[in-house]
């Protein structure tokens, strides 16, 4: 009953089949889940390099190189845990059993919470480690010439259209059902 006051007070149309937070509009719909999609996957790509690069260099102790990757791991974590189960209740949203749409947000409220580890893990390695990481960045001998910066970013771009197109293929399928 709450939900149609306040659906009424908002102008919310009640036959969207997007969650009303929507307000009916598909193109949000599309870009919250392309968004939420693409930060994720792009999240795990880096990740899985930054962690495989961790674990080879490790002989190498804790330095300015492996603290800014650490850093940038557990921002990519943080990312993952924020947004994987926001995606799963957008897919799932007007599907669902509702036990199963309990399950995920029960899921989406415990990382809310349990992301706070790596969030003061990135925040306190930075604030450890910054001097030393901007001494090595800016030092001479840190310049490198790269010639090839935008043909390493093919992968990174078939990543983010693949997310566009899958969640081009949400939205449709949830507008024609």
């Amino acid at each position: 009953m709450h939900t149609q006051i306040a659906q009424k007070a908002l102008h919310i149309a009640t036959t969207s089949p997007f969650p009303q937070s929507f307000d009916g509009s598909g193109t949000l719909f599309w870009f919250a889940l392309f968004s939420l999609t693409v930060i994720p996957s792009l999240a795990i790509m880096l990740g899985g390099m930054l962690a495989t690069h961790l674990y080879e260099d490790r002989e190498l102790g804790i330095d300015a190189a492996a603290a800014l990757r650490a850093l940038v791991l557990a921002v990519c974590v943080t990312a993952t845990m924020r947004c994987v189960p926001e995606v799963a209740s957008m897919i799932s949203y007007g599907e669902a059993a509702p036990a199963t749409l309990q399950t995920i947000l029960s899921v989406k409220r415990v990382f809310d919470s349990v992301s706070l580890v790596p969030v003061l893990f990135w925040m306190a390695t930075f604030w450890v480690y910054y001097p030393e990481i901007l001494l090595r960045l800016r030092s001479p001998s840190s310049v490198v010439w790269q010639d090839h910066k935008l043909a390493s970013l093919k992968r990174f771009i078939s990543v983010v259209i693949l997310a566009a197109a899958l969640a081009g293929s949400v939205t449709l399928g949830m507008a024609f059902r």
